[in-house]
């Protein structure tokens, strides 16, 4: 999945997303710009540190490995090995592991950025 239909060879800018019609017509993403836009609203007008992170997929951690089964990884993992066959992708997928997201998250959070892309 690429941010706003952003091009899988270009990477997807840190930047405000201001104009509405990327969002328009995925519930999904029409809700992410929402929150932005709130939040960027709030930082702009009512003098609040925010900063939005657009995350990729989260995946387990680097010392175990788990995740939680029933995001769209794991199920088709688990459909994988019942009917012995995986869907084929002609794009990368970038799964980040969960700790080292939380380790990003708190160096973005000391950070005057209004967003980051963290895949």
């Amino acid at each position: 999945m690429h941010v706003l239909d952003t091009p899988s060879d270009r990477p997807a800018l840190e930047e405000p997303i201001k104009d509405a019609r990327f969002s328009a017509g995925i519930g999904y993403g029409e809700s992410k710009w929402v929150a932005e836009t709130l939040l960027l609203l709030a930082r702009d007008s009512g003098g609040l540190r925010t900063s939005t992170v657009r995350v990729g997929q989260i995946a387990g951690d680097t010392r175990v490995g788990g995740w939680n089964k029933q995001e769209w990884v794991g199920a088709i993992a688990r459909l994988g090995q019942i009917v012995h066959a995986l869907p084929e992708r002609d794009e990368p997928i970038s799964w980040v592991p969960v700790d080292i997201v939380a380790t990003a998250l708190i160096d973005m959070s000391r950070s005057e950025d209004p967003v980051f892309n963290l895949v």
